[in-house]
């Protein structure tokens, strides 16, 4: 579990950093979609690098953390919870595709039949690659 940890914060930099990378050529090109890629990179950057020193400053808080992802029932609620949040949102985001359809909204509509697509197939990946592990 403590290799899983540390692998998505190394995933959480990577992101932010592309994020914060691609604002910059955004920007140096003159796009105005560039100041929301420099806001989210920095953002998710830092929280990685807040993550990262939390183990140096604390590390009574880091071991404690530690022991509480190997909770048994921990891991219960938090994967029902996350289960439970995934339902609810594609449920919601199936009713927008619906509204948008019905308001003759097709780009939107597109758009959110995508993401709900896209959704599922994260899902479906996360399932097969836990159902291995454990």
């Amino acid at each position: 579990m403590k290799g899983d940890y540390a692998i998505l914060q190394k995933v959480i930099f990577v992101v932010g950093v592309i994020g914060l990378l691609s604002g910059i050529v955004l920007a140096l090109c003159g796009n105005d979609a560039a100041a929301v890629c420099i806001g989210f990179g920095t953002g998710i950057t830092i929280v990685a690098l807040v993550q990262t020193l939390q183990k140096f400053i604390k590390p009574d808080y880091t071991k404690k953390k530690e022991i509480e992802a190997r909770d048994e029932r921990l891991l219960t609620i938090r994967d029902k919870a996350s289960r439970n949040t995934l339902i609810i949102v594609m449920l919601l985001t199936a009713l927008g595709v619906v509204m948008s359809y019905a308001l003759r909204s097709f780009l939107i509509g597109d758009v959110l039949a995508v993401s709900l697509g896209i959704q599922v197939i994260i899902y479906y990946l996360s399932y097969l690659y836990y159902r291995r592990k454990i």
